[in-house]
């Protein structure tokens, strides 16, 4: 099975940390970076070869890397400009014939990926998203409304507040963890993001997506800014996640 980690952000809220000098996949935590943590965790799964998107300092990940990494083949594509999370799979389209995980490379986590592509096998969805409850500012964040079936029903990128009052049942946040169906590329063009173009997209027309409830005991964790880097620190220190 094949996993895209998605690696060519400028990482502008984190510059504080790497100086613009290094890939924000590439901070490290007691001499392992974010990257090479989530390729060990790819690899406890059914994962053999993994995509990454390149283009801020994507030379640093490449020359670390190189096309393999403890039995993981690694095939790269550079993005001479930015196309967004959705965006990057244009390039990968023929590489992706079956299902396929999405993970954003400032994302750490341990979740069970096994038990997400069962999920994603059982269904005829077009793709399976890791939903949590977020406690941050949620007007700045992807608000996802699930069925009680999971099926997610509303998917919308940084709402205002008054959406969110609106929204009824249960709201969510997207984890940027992601089961895909080779179906959904038929939605991706260059320069759209899943949350605020595809899954939309998705919704409105003809195909379908499960929402997958991160378990409570999975640990999961997004490095996006100096503090929230601080926090994984602290976390690494106490054990809280195995690094």
């Amino acid at each position: 099975m094949k996993a895209v980690v998605l690696c060519a952000g400028k990482g502008t809220r984190i510059r504080e940390i790497t100086e613009g000098e290094i890939p924000k996949p590439m901070i490290e935590v007691e001499n392992k970076s974010i990257l090479e943590r989530t390729l060990e965790w790819l690899k406890n799964y059914d994962v053999d070869e993994v995509l990454i998107n390149l283009n801020h300092q994507g030379e640093e990940i490449q020359d670390y890397f190189g096309s393999s990494h403890k039995g993981l083949d690694i095939t790269y594509y550079w993005e001479e400009e930015l196309l967004g999370t959705a965006g990057a799979l244009s390039q990968m389209e023929d590489d992706l014939e079956e299902e396929f995980f999405v993970i954003y490379g400032d994302i750490v986590t341990d979740l069970d990926l096994d038990d997400l592509h069962e999920v994603q096998a059982s269904s005829n969805a077009s793709g399976t998203v890791v939903v949590y409850r977020g406690e941050e500012d949620l007007s700045e964040a992807s608000i996802i409304s699930l069925d009680s079936k999971n099926r997610i029903e509303a998917f919308i990128e940084k709402p205002g507040r008054e959406t969110i009052s609106e929204f009824e049942g249960e709201v969510w946040t997207n984890a940027g963890v992601y089961c895909l169906s080779p179906e959904i590329l038929k939605y991706i063009e260059e320069k759209r993001d899943f949350s605020h173009d595809i899954f939309p997209e998705v919704l409105k027309g003809s195909g379908s997506l499960k929402g997958f409830k991160l378990p409570e005991d999975a640990y999961w964790h997004e490095v996006g800014n100096p503090e929230r880097f601080g926090k994984l620190k602290e976390d690494v220190e106490n054990t809280v996640i195995d690094w």
